[in-house]
């Protein structure tokens, strides 16, 4: 008499005939005992705060960590343990730590106007993206071209021995102070100058 057994995949077949379902694929080649087409455990996990998230076997984690300096870290694990991947790295900006002092407006970069806050302390002016205030796509303007000081409720300028000099209400000029609401040239570009008042930056 047959005896009619059901696999773990629903294929029907003679226990006396088959030691195994002979329908099934029978081990994995790590001579795994279950099925090759067995589904594989996805591990998914998310940290919220130091920001961590993995996904299966070969895992992909995702990580930041705060500090002076943010770090992210994209990293794909092999089966040996051992972790290939790319960091990428974005420095925190310290001039939101800083306190507002005023503005460089400029109606010939942009029509409409485009500005650019000015912090306590030193704002570096240039085409260099590492630059405080950046201005790129005017080849007229230095890499490090501008430097705006502020101390003591005092603003004074140095031009960075930039190829084609700074201009303070149309002189050209290597250092000093700049006035309330003066036009800084550079690159042939006007910028408006605007102090925020000083009972505000003291109250």
């Amino acid at each position: 008499m047959s005896t009619i057994n059901k696999c773990v995949n629903g294929h029907q077949y003679d226990t006396e005939k088959h030691s195994g379902c002979p329908y099934c694929p029978k081990t994995s080649l790590l001579n795994d005992a279950s099925p090759i087409n067995k589904t594989e455990s996805i591990m998914h996990k998310t940290v919220v705060g130091d920001k961590t998230a993995s996904t299966s076997k070969d895992k992909t984690m995702i990580s930041s960590s705060q500090g002076a300096i943010n770090e992210t870290i994209v990293t794909t694990g092999n089966k040996a343990g051992v972790q290939q991947g790319t960091k990428i790295f974005s420095v925190s900006n310290p001039a939101q730590e800083r306190k507002l002092v005023g503005f460089l407006v400029s109606y010939d970069l942009d029509e409409r106007g485009k500005s650019f806050p000015l912090f306590e302390g030193k704002n570096l002016i240039g085409s260099d993206r590492g630059c405080d205030v950046v201005i790129e796509n005017v080849p007229a303007i230095s890499g490090k071209h501008l430097t705006i000081l502020y101390r003591k409720n005092l603003f004074l300028f140095k031009d960075e021995f930039s190829t084609n000099g700074t201009y303070i209400d149309g002189e050209m000029q290597s250092e000093g102070q700049l006035d309330k609401e003066c036009i800084i040239t550079i690159g042939g570009i006007s910028i408006y100058f605007i102090m925020v008042p000083f009972h505000q930056l003291h109250a």
